[in-house]
């Protein structure tokens, strides 16, 4: 795959700052390593041969140490690396407090994966995240497959517009030809991928946040609507989009899915 040259540029800087941040671990682990086996290169052979095996066993004993520390900070460092916060959404100044900071919290809880950073890969996927206000985040998603579609969905355990909790419901299944068809009609419908990411006429407060999301053969969209539901028009389809995909995951339409 080419890539342009500020990728290139960036996808440099970015392992230059990874080697960065692992540098002064592994140093400790090498120097640690190197005394716990060459005690004697570091403590000379002065002196009689008493105190010179004295000093080689200070010496391994403090390379154990200095390695052991060394290992501890490097897989901290590690992890610390491995659970950086990804970019969930495109964003830019006006939509930066939810789509990097509140949505990602929820769909980071969910152990879900960034749709727009695979945007670039093979394969369909749509999801419906849904985040009311004083009920349950809830996040459906559905990947392509050869034979059909495979549905995962994910409930937490806190609220959409505060604390996410922890994963309260997870299951997965499969959906047949005639359901994905059906979806792919839905969308067609509602005009997915040509409807403005948001409507900055229809924002409120308490309510709940409906994002549809989706990623196919390059390209990537998003429509971010504020309580849609019982709306007519435009709205009407892109909710008959969310409420089938509420269907195949056998989720309850109670009073959460407002």
């Amino acid at each position: 795959m080419n890539r342009s040259r500020p990728q290139t540029v960036q996808m440099g800087r970015n392992m230059f700052q990874l080697l960065g941040d692992l540098t002064w671990p592994l140093l400790l682990v090498a120097f640690g390593v190197f005394a716990y086996l060459r005690p004697h290169h570091l403590t000379g052979a002065d002196g009689p041969p008493s105190q010179i095996e004295k000093r080689a066993r200070q010496m391994k004993r403090f390379g154990a140490a200095l390695a052991g520390l060394g290992g501890l900070a490097l897989l901290i460092q590690v992890v610390h690396l491995c659970s950086a916060e990804q970019q969930f959404f495109p964003y830019d100044k006006g939509t930066e407090f939810s789509r990097k900071g509140w949505y990602p919290k929820h769909l980071t809880a969910m152990r879900e994966p960034s749709l727009y950073k695979e945007r670039s890969q093979t394969g369909t996927e749509f999801r419906f995240l849904h985040l009311p206000t004083f009920h349950n985040p809830s996040a459906i998603r559905i990947t392509r497959t050869p034979t059909g579609a495979q549905l995962r969905v994910v409930r937490l355990s806190g609220q959409g517009g505060y604390d996410p909790g922890k994963i309260q419901l997870e299951r997965t299944r499969t959906l047949d030809e005639s359901q994905w068809k059906h979806l792919l009609m839905l969308l067609d419908n509602a005009s997915f991928w040509t409807s403005p990411e948001e409507e900055h006429d229809r924002l409120g407060g308490d309510g709940s946040q409906w994002i549809l999301e989706g990623h196919e053969e390059g390209r990537y969209h998003l429509v971010d609507r504020w309580s849609p539901k019982g709306e007519t028009g435009k709205l009407e389809a892109f909710v008959a989009c969310c409420m089938y995909l509420w269907e195949l995951a056998e989720l309850p339409k109670d009073e959460r899915l407002y």
